[in-house]
């Protein structure tokens, strides 16, 4: 509930928000420290937020994300779809961090494209849900450069193609006629 008054800056939960901070803090539970990470980053309380996504990565340093535990999930999820939805919110309180853990964000992001189901969910409609958010934000932050350049291939030393790309450029970045730099075998 705090997180959810988070989202919307609900005045007056000062008291509830340090008191469920300390609980999560106690407590050490995945899902609820991310939850309070993100509640904390929501309300400009970037000292606690980072301190709580510092507990998380401790957590999970080096352990599999199939071995993530969560006390219980919003929607009492079990399995599959609370594992997802556990990764989801990890996610996405760490991308609010400065220094963004890309290895543990790109394991997550990994899990997540893995365990994706035939038509495209992820378990519950609550995992599916946060999969996509993550997998929204994830490529909202990562998908673009930050700076212009140029990308230039060579082949034994002679440039063989180049394109510019800027801060607007998204996507993946091809090249089409390289076709007369290989030879069949």
């Amino acid at each position: 509930v705090v997180y959810a008054l988070s989202n919307i800056k609900t005045e007056d939960i000062e008291e509830a928000l340090v008191h469920q901070t300390q609980l999560a803090r106690q407590e050490k539970d995945l899902y609820c420290l991310a939850l309070m990470a993100l509640a904390n980053q929501n309300y400009g309380k970037e000292k606690e937020a980072q301190e709580l996504r510092n507990l998380i990565e401790e957590q999970i340093n080096g352990q599999p994300i199939s071995e993530w535990k969560a006390i219980a999930t919003l929607t009492y999820s079990y399995g599959y779809s609370k594992q997802v939805e556990l990764a989801s919110w990890v996610a996405l309180a760490l991308l609010e961090s400065e220094t963004k853990n890309l290895p543990q964000l790109e394991a997550i992001m990994q899990f997540l494209y893995e365990n994706k189901r035939g038509s495209g969910y992820f378990g519950s409609t609550q995992a599916t849900a946060l999969a996509l958010k993550v997998m929204l934000k994830y490529s909202q932050i990562f998908s673009r450069p930050s700076e212009s350049g140029e990308l230039e291939i060579y082949v034994n030393q002679v440039l063989a193609a180049s394109k510019k790309y800027n801060e607007a450029t998204k996507g993946v970045i091809t090249f089409d006629d390289l076709d007369s730099y290989f030879m069949e075998v």
